[in-house]
């Protein structure tokens, strides 16, 4: 089994799927006439953990969240920002990693 945090615990199936509680919002696939009825991302959330509380939501319904080990997405965050202002950047990310907490 892959090395996974602890919000990605989950149980394995033989298809490669991972039942698990909750999946980073960069890697989410949605079914989405579900989350029609579910709703979408609290706009009340201004960055970070909105994909936290959509997942709370969508095991709240009695839902399934599934991570699929055959399925490889590279996240390269921070990667769009002008590098001679990183120590800014990581001043205003972490604020707000800190507000949304």
């Amino acid at each position: 089994m892959k090395n996974l945090s602890k919000l990605e615990t989950c149980k394995y199936n033989r298809s490669g799927l991972f039942e698990t509680e909750s999946i980073k919002g960069f890697a989410m696939f949605l079914h989405m006439p579900k989350f029609a009825k579910i709703g979408f991302f609290d706009e009340s959330f201004f960055l970070y953990l909105e994909e936290i509380d959509l997942c709370k939501r969508v095991k709240a319904t009695k839902e399934k969240i599934y991570i699929d080990e055959n399925v490889k997405i590279f996240h390269d965050g921070g990667k769009s920002v002008n590098q001679n202002f990183s120590y800014e950047t990581k001043l205003v990310r972490n604020w707000h990693w800190m507000w949304s907490l």
